[in-house]
């Protein structure tokens, strides 16, 4: 049955290339023999790889997702990112990040190896079933529900700062601030991200080529629906790969669409604030922060990118809602989560910089780290203790964390 179950799938994938049989993707990029069997090959299995026959070109997004698939249920116990390389889906780093090499740095080696994020510990902080249900506020409110509105100029001010998210990801080095860097300068890049790298250089590359335009659009639908079929199984790292990925091609087809056919609509909307609660069911916030300790650099990295996720996902909730006419309430389901972290933090790449980077925001932040809410119009608005720990964070925050106080400086004063 096993030999009759192989034959099949081999055939399968001959099928789906129209091309012979070709050694896996690890053994091409290490230039050694493949002895070709299937699931995986001798090699791999001697050296513990992740056995990967490739059934897509760089131009066809729809073999890659069908790669994933065959490789899923040929290994249904594996994570999905559990050795999966740029290199492993013919990306390179290269092709992401726009180095001359196709391998990362070897002054970045160290780096990667020390990241392990199969042991993460995060708490749930929040209501996640108003989360979830937040999406039925705009349509039957409570009445205890505070409503908030966007200036034009607010709305134009989001729409252009989130555009840039996705068409970021098509510049060398950079990447949208939801997602952190080393999501990405990783030998082990999540299939999920490298995949939504793919799909959001070609939907920008229909611009100038439109012949491919109902193609793309067809993969963007397809993968978006796929993540949501699957995201409730991933890994604290694999869901958050699907939920940055999920939010960046709604943010991609709303703003920057390809034709007059708009395929982002209420029921995305809903999609992502299932998304979002299930976000907030597995932790948003790291077990040691609650204790004002340092947390893993691995940890603290899911919980911030996860945070960080989590605020996008409102603001283009509220940017959705003010465009189709729909009223906004304020999001009262996320007070005490924390603001976004310091750049500095953010942007540190090698381990011993971010623990001593992190000890000095501890002791900046002893009475505890500034919230949401405290952006938010309250009795202490403008009194000289909330003024000053506003001001201690905007001195210390990155662009996303200024657009944040900014939107929140539109809605509700400072």
């Amino acid at each position: 049955m096993s030999t009759r179950i192989e034959t099949e799938r081999d055939s399968q994938l001959r099928w789906a290339t129209n091309t012979p049989r070709k050694a896996c993707e690890q053994c091409q990029v290490a230039k050694r023999r493949c002895t070709l069997e299937r699931p995986a090959c001798s090699r791999c299995v001697s050296k513990s790889l992740h056995c990967c026959y490739s059934v897509h070109s760089r131009s066809s997004i729809g073999h890659s997702i069908h790669t994933e698939n065959v490789s899923r249920r040929s290994n249904s116990s594996r994570p999905i990112s559990s050795t999966i390389t740029p290199d492993t889906l013919g990306l390179g780093t290269a092709d992401i990040t726009g180095n001359a090499s196709s391998k990362p740095p070897d002054t970045q080696r160290a780096h990667f190896a020390t990241l392990d994020f199969t042991q993460i510990s995060l708490l749930s902080t929040l209501d996640s079933i108003q989360i979830g249900s937040r999406w039925m506020e705009t349509f039957v409110p409570s009445s205890n529900q505070t409503p908030k509105g966007l200036q034009p100029f607010t709305v134009q001010y989001l729409s252009c700062v989130l555009a840039t998210y996705p068409k970021s990801m098509t510049c060398p080095k950079k990447y949208p601030p939801i997602i952190h860097r080393l999501q990405v300068e990783t030998e082990q890049l999540s299939l999920t991200l490298a995949t939504c790298y793919q799909l959001v250089r070609q939907w920008y590359e229909c611009r100038s080529d439109p012949r491919n335009v109902a193609k793309v659009t067809e993969d963007v639908q397809r993968e978006t629906q796929r993540l949501l079929s699957e995201y409730q199984s991933y890994s604290q790292i694999d869901f958050l790969a699907a939920f940055q990925a999920y939010l960046i091609y709604l943010m991609m087809a709303f703003l920057s669409p390809l034709s007059n056919i708009q395929i982002v609509g209420h029921s995305s909307l809903v999609s992502l604030q299932e998304m979002a609660s299930h976000a907030s069911a597995t932790g948003l916030a790291c077990t040691a922060e609650l204790s004002q300790t340092r947390p893993t650099w691995e940890t603290w990295i899911v919980a911030s990118a996860k945070r960080r996720t989590m605020y996008a996902s409102y603001l283009f909730n509220n940017l959705f809602n003010v465009i189709n006419g729909v009223k906004t309430y304020l999001a009262e389901e996320l007070t005490g989560l924390p603001l976004p972290a310091t750049k500095a933090l953010w942007d540190c790449q090698e381990r011993v910089h971010w623990e001593r980077e992190y000890d000095t925001y501890l002791e900046s932040w002893k009475e505890g780290e500034i919230q949401i809410a405290e952006l938010w119009r309250s009795e202490a608005t403008g009194s000289p203790e909330r003024r000053e720990r506003v001001e201690r964070w905007v001195q210390a925050a990155d662009e996303f964390g200024m657009t944040i106080f900014a939107v929140c400086c539109h809605i509700h004063g400072c």
